[in-house]
């Protein structure tokens, strides 16, 4: 259209009466430039043309250089969306390498490394702003059932910032021994939702191994509302838990999550074995087995420092079925090593198999040693053990 050269030719006219300077009003071009056209376009809108991150040499994000698939940059809704590696760490990234249009465009704030949560980045250029709004995701690991797999599992959970939920899928084999995964810090893992996840129990050698350690100041989490399937397979034998909770160490299990199949032919226990805290609020546990005596169970509750602190387990909910013990409990165990405690505010405890003997040989369902005292306080909940038999 030829408004706007018609409309400078005016300008030009008024500015050669007016005041010298008044030619060069900033407010004119600003009114000019954006609303007229003369067959070169507008005034181009400030707007960010790459966003992304160079780990590991490769750039993740969106734009020219940036890998694709990795990221993308919306100007119509202001934001830009970067994937990158489930083994980095969100709150530490590198800062971000950009460009933005038209030429001159500056970006604020230079830099930035903590993706932890959405940040908001502004281009300015002609005197216009656009503010933007970035997040970074991690990619969910594919698990392959390789150990490479299982690497990724560790980098990711060893660069993971306390609080921090890690969405997986796949099967993730974790090898025995010192290879299992210690957490020492707040950690929750989620199958996304539709999803599975599957934490395969191997053993190297004749080592002993879990799959996860919570140590000390750590806590985990698994499962939950919306999220998708989690399965913990163990080996035929020479196992130990999936999961063990040492003193301080904090455990939850929510729905979604099954333990199942492992067989213990030591002192250990077959699924959980506690010597902190842990509260089952869903999930299965079944076909756990514990064949050493009146030393481990399927679910194991003992002492890390010799008797001065007890451990503690709380069920709200679940299913605890299908598991047996030679000589040992069918399900859970309070150890005769310190002061325990066990609340039980719902859940079913069902179909779990003593031993080959009649009790005092073998033990039912919940089997407490009684060399020693415990506190097992009153329940709010009827316990039903649906003809299982509790020492």
């Amino acid at each position: 259209m030829k408004t706007k050269a018609v409309f400078r030719a005016l300008t030009a006219v008024c500015c050669a009466v007016l005041a010298a300077g008044s030619c060069g009003n900033p407010w004119m071009e600003k009114v000019v430039d954006p609303l007229f056209d003369d067959g070169t376009g507008p005034v181009p809108v400030p707007a960010f043309e790459a966003f992304y991150f160079d780990i590991g040499g490769k750039h993740y994000g969106a734009g020219d250089g940036a890998l694709a698939g990795t990221g993308n940059i919306n100007k119509v809704t202001l934001t830009v969306t970067v994937i990158v590696p489930g083994t980095a760490a969100l709150h530490s990234l590198p800062a971000p390498v950009t460009a933005a249009g038209p030429a001159g465009a500056v970006v604020s704030p230079a830099g930035g490394t903590d993706f932890s949560g959405s940040r908001t980045y502004t281009v300015t250029a002609n005197g216009l702003s656009r503010a933007y709004t970035v997040t970074v995701k991690q990619a969910g690991l594919i698990g392959d059932g390789t150990y490479a797999a299982e690497d990724e599992l560790r980098a990711r959970i060893a660069g993971a910032s306390p609080g921090e939920t890690l969405i997986l899928a796949g099967t993730f084999p974790v090898r025995s021994g010192p290879n299992s995964i210690f957490i020492d810090k707040a950690i929750t893992i989620l199958a996304p939702p539709g999803g599975t996840l599957t934490f395969k129990q191997e053993s190297v050698s004749l080592f002993y191994g879990k799959v996860f350690e919570v140590r000390a100041g750590g806590s985990l989490t698994l499962g939950g509302a919306g999220s998708g399937s989690m399965v913990f397979e163990g080996q035929a034998s020479y196992s130990e838990p999936f999961v063990s909770i040492l003193k301080d160490g904090f455990f939850t299990m929510n729905e979604g999550v099954t333990m199942q199949n492992n067989t213990t032919h030591s002192a250990m226990a077959a699924a959980l074995e506690i010597r902190g805290t842990a509260v089952i609020n869903g999930g299965t546990i079944t076909n756990c087995s514990a064949n050493k005596g009146g030393d481990s169970a399927p679910i194991y509750l003992g002492s890390s420092d010799g008797g001065i602190t007890g451990a503690s387990l709380t069920i709200n909910g679940g299913l605890i079925t299908g598991n047996f013990g030679v000589n040992s409990g069918g399900s859970i165990m309070l150890r005769d090593d310190a002061n325990h405690f066990l609340e039980w505010n719902g859940g079913t405890i069902t179909n779990n198999i003593p031993n080959h003997y009649t009790p005092p040989d073998g033990y039912g369902s919940i089997y407490i040693q009684d060399e020693f005292p415990f506190d097992i306080p009153n329940h709010t909940h009827d316990i039903d053990l649906h003809g299982n038999t509790a020492d």
